[in-house]
């Protein structure tokens, strides 16, 4: 099936699995209850799902990360004691002794099923977009890029500003990069978040706004990694030296479209009294 429209596509078939939903226990009762028609009535009430997943699946580098941390996160959950698990959470004093091999498991764990979903759910948005745009072999060095770069700076901002050991886990700092670039390659991407059609360019500024407020006033008991989220988030500037000239000007571009949308956000703030 061609997909013409994310928005189209997304509205169209999110209505038709509510009322698949809503409707389910009479097509239960009518595939039971006449089974002659019962091949097509499967295909009727199933061919939205199918659609669904064929959608879902198309970026197959991005689903492949999205499979592989709940996979860890499974294993983790079950299999694995919090001792062992322990090691592979990334500390500053790894990264000063060059331990770095958990830093690359530390991308992959998570602190609960909140933090994953989460993580998740950033991750289908931003990396269909970015894969779309960049192919798979592309995404896939953004995400690790901007992981390396978000573990260091994280490292680093522990150490130096708050004197601390702490580790952390997450994939969120590799996504990170990815919603700047996703910003920056097609600003007006429309996805669904929470069953709402909203352009990038509105919910990458609100994880970044998060994220530089939460630096900026820090909440007591916060144990989010923003400044690995941070540094994700300006890994893109150095991961896009490596574009072909025609790619440097679209991104440029795009700098100009997210500089142009955050003064429209800053003069309505001063015009409604948000803003001080």
């Amino acid at each position: 099936m061609a997909i013409e429209s994310e928005v189209e596509f997304s509205f169209r078939y999110v209505l038709k699995i509510i009322a698949l939903i809503i409707l389910l226990p009479y097509h239960l009762l009518d595939l039971l209850f006449h089974p002659p028609k019962f091949s097509e009535k499967v295909k009727l009430y199933f061919e939205p799902w199918e659609a669904m997943l064929r959608w879902l699946f198309q970026p197959k580098a991005t689903m492949l990360l999205v499979i592989a941390n709940v996979v860890v996160f499974l294993l983790a959950a079950f299999y694995f004691s919090e001792d062992q698990l322990a090691g592979w959470v990334f500390t500053p004093s790894m990264l000063f002794s060059l331990d770095l091999l958990p830093m690359v498991g530390s991308w992959f764990l998570h602190a609960n099923l909140t933090h994953l979903a989460g993580n998740m759910l950033a991750l289908l948005v931003f990396g269909r977009i970015v894969e779309r745009e960049y192919g798979s072999a592309r995404l896939l060095l953004f995400y690790f890029g901007a992981a390396v770069i978000a573990s260091v700076v994280n490292a680093l901002a522990t150490y130096l500003i708050f004197g601390s050991n702490i580790g952390s886990v997450g994939a969120s700092g590799a996504i990170s990069g990815l919603v700047t670039i996703a910003l920056l390659a097609d600003p007006f991407y429309f996805t669904y978040l929470m069953g709402i059609p909203l352009p990038v360019i509105l919910i990458g500024w609100l994880y970044i706004y998060a994220d530089v407020f939460a630096v900026i006033s820090p909440a007591v008991g916060d144990q989010v990694a923003h400044f690995a989220h941070l540094g994700g988030y300006l890994a893109v500037g150095l991961l896009y030296l490596g574009l072909e000239r025609d790619r440097r000007e679209k991104v440029i571009k795009g700098v100009w479209i997210n500089a142009a949308f955050l003064v429209l956000v800053v003069v309505m703030g001063l015009w409604l009294g948000i803003v001080p």
